[in-house]
């Protein structure tokens, strides 16, 4: 069923609200009970062992897994699961399996922000104070919806209780968006100006969430499930509590040495962020959403594709709640996430109109947008450009000087990379040596987009980190969706280079 959370709700809700609540939980557990046939079909013969190959060499029949979907505007060419959802009783992961989609839920988020201003409710150059009071009053320029939804608001991190931590707050409470608001109302500067650059926070989508409540006057589960998910047939895809009993809903894990633990978020219950659930069924209707316009029309699908800018000018990789970029010579918007044990990419190709996601209810050998990259390029092989090709041995240099522990003046949070035979990435900040290194005196990039995830639930991609050394390296400006990569392997190189 859909959450009802009245511990975040600021102003408790009428009569009406509570009827209109009950209704969509019933509306979502019929949804969600209703039977769909499998729908399974490939581009080609030889595409369906190249896509199977990528997930059946590292998951085991008996473990965690994931799910794919591969998507042709409107239609699924492939859909299957490899793995359990549940290892316990043994309950395999098909393509109708239910995962918590974590950041992907930020494209939700932001579009009903965009129906809301066609609706003429809001605008997106609104400030976000005249909706939600509890957003400071900063110095300089003041933060609109719009800074929200590409992140360049400068807010600090919150969630989850990254803050709250200094407060008195412990691993079991919740974080929730009475919470996080308290917390941003207590501010009394940002982490940058304004619209100056990019760094990705949930808290920006917890004010947003909370825009969509004050300004529909419906919760965000609510509003999505009848102004996104229903009117699209996403019969399987609502935002929940990490507490529902969901059907064919998969149990995240996390390897503990050789056996599985639990890696469940049940105490991270802030929608706008990262609450939703879906299936890669359902995934195929948001695709199609984004060839044919069904739903906001075209104005809609401008409007959240729109990339940012910032204030000196510079492109950002991100849109409202979708990163922009391109691969291997296509256009690609979408989203990834690592969200405790769950881990999910969703990838779409405007160019020929075709999509890919991957839901995973464990870690993946590699990140989640590398994976879906990997499905694409199986899928479609003649639509992308060649890869590059790998540096020769004598090209590079030890990637050991780059270990370390980070201080990012910016966000003024720590974070650590390690070093794995050639590639440089971030570590749990957990058991990191006492020293710090100035990001500038070891790379001369600023890494703030990465920094202050210091927990392997939160750890950047490493593919992200790789491009932006790449960017201090090679004096240009590369977004992390544009790294090449089939890809990965060579810009961990590349950027090892003297």
């Amino acid at each position: 069923s859909i959450r009802v959370d009245t511990e975040q709700t600021l102003v408790g809700p009428s009569h009406e609200e509570r009827e209109k609540r009950l209704v969509a939980c019933a509306c979502y557990s019929l949804f969600v009970l209703a039977s769909l046939g499998t729908r399974v079909t490939a581009q080609s013969p030889a595409a369906i062992p190249r896509i199977d190959s990528l997930f059946t060499s590292w998951i085991a029949p008996d473990a965690p897994g994931c799910a794919v979907g591969v998507y042709e505007g409107d239609r699924i060419a492939y859909a299957r699961g490899y793995g359990l959802a549940n290892v316990e009783h043994g309950v395999p992961i098909t393509s109708q399996t239910v995962f918590r989609i974590g950041g992907l839920s930020k494209q939700f988020t932001a579009f009903a922000i965009v129906l809301l201003a066609q609706d003429g409710k809001l605008a997106l150059d609104d400030p976000a104070r005249k909706y939600v009071p509890e957003v400071p009053e900063f110095a300089g320029t003041p933060i609109t919806i719009r800074h929200l939804l590409n992140h360049t608001a400068g807010l600090r991190e919150f969630y989850p209780s990254q803050v709250g931590r200094l407060t008195g707050a412990v691993g079991g409470d919740v974080d929730s968006t009475r919470r996080i608001l308290d917390y941003l109302s207590h501010q009394t500067s940002l982490n940058f100006p304004t619209g100056s650059r990019f760094t990705y926070s949930n808290t920006n989508f917890t004010v947003a969430g909370e825009i969509v409540r004050r300004v529909s006057r419906q919760t965000l589960p609510v509003f999505a499930l009848e102004r996104i998910f229903g009117p699209l047939g996403m019969t399987h895809s609502g935002y929940m509590s990490p507490q529902a009993i969901v059907p064919r809903h998969a149990t995240a894990y996390l390897s503990s040495g050789s056996a599985w633990m639990l890696g469940e978020p049940s105490n991270e219950v802030d929608d706008g962020p990262g609450n939703a659930n879906s299936t890669v069924e359902d995934l195929v209707h948001w695709n199609a959403n984004l060839v044919t316009h069904r739903i906001g029309g075209e104005s809609a699908r401008a409007m959240l594709i729109q990339r940012a800018r910032a204030t000196n000018g510079d492109s950002i990789p991100y849109a409202l709640g979708l990163q922009r970029g391109t691969f291997r010579g296509q256009d690609v918007i979408g989203h990834q996430t690592r969200f405790w044990g769950y881990q999910a990419s969703f990838l779409h190709f405007p160019a020929f109109g075709a999509g890919v996601a991957v839901l995973c209810n464990r870690p993946a050998p590699d990140s989640p947008t590398a994976l879906a990259r990997s499905v694409a390029t199986a899928a479609w092989p003649t639509q992308f450009a060649p890869e590059a090709a790998p540096l020769a041995p004598s090209a590079l240099i030890s990637p050991a000087p780059f270990a370390g522990v980070y201080f990012d003046s910016t966000t003024r949070m720590l974070f650590q990379l390690g070093v794995s035979g050639d590639t440089v990435g971030p570590l749990s900040g957990r058991n990191a040596p006492h020293r710090t290194r100035s990001l500038q005196e070891r790379l001369g990039v600023h890494l703030s987009a990465v920094a202050g995830r210091d927990d392997h639930r939160k750890a950047a991609d490493r593919d992200e980190l790789i491009a932006i050394y790449r960017a201090g390296h090679v004096g240009a400006s590369r977004e992390p969706m544009d790294a090449d990569a089939s890809g990965s392997r060579t810009l961990r190189r590349e950027v090892l280079q003297h």
